[in-house]
């Protein structure tokens, strides 16, 4: 949140921080929505002739999958972004 708010003006640093909060919390409902959504894709495509644990399990791998990309593209994008150093 103080990376956030860092540059903001005073008298609008409540409304920027609150508009973060918003962003990070619809971001991860709509980011478990989907990453749901592919595992429940996933699971039956893996029942043909398997056990129903062994078909979760797979839609539970490719979830992990997608998740641990993600977080590796957004390590890498942050590694983009412009540094400020305080003087």
């Amino acid at each position: 949140m103080a990376a956030t708010t860092a540059d903001v003006p005073e008298s609008d640093a409540g409304t920027i921080g609150g508009l973060a909060q918003t962003a990070g919390q619809a971001g991860g409902s709509a980011g478990l929505a989907v990453l749901a959504t592919v595992a429940s894709a996933t699971t039956p495509e893996q029942t043909g002739g398997g056990s129903p644990a062994a078909a979760l399990a797979a839609g539970y791998d490719r979830v992990f999958l997608i998740a641990a990309g993600l977080g590796l593209a957004i390590a890498a994008v942050s590694l983009l972004l412009p540094r400020h150093r305080r003087r």
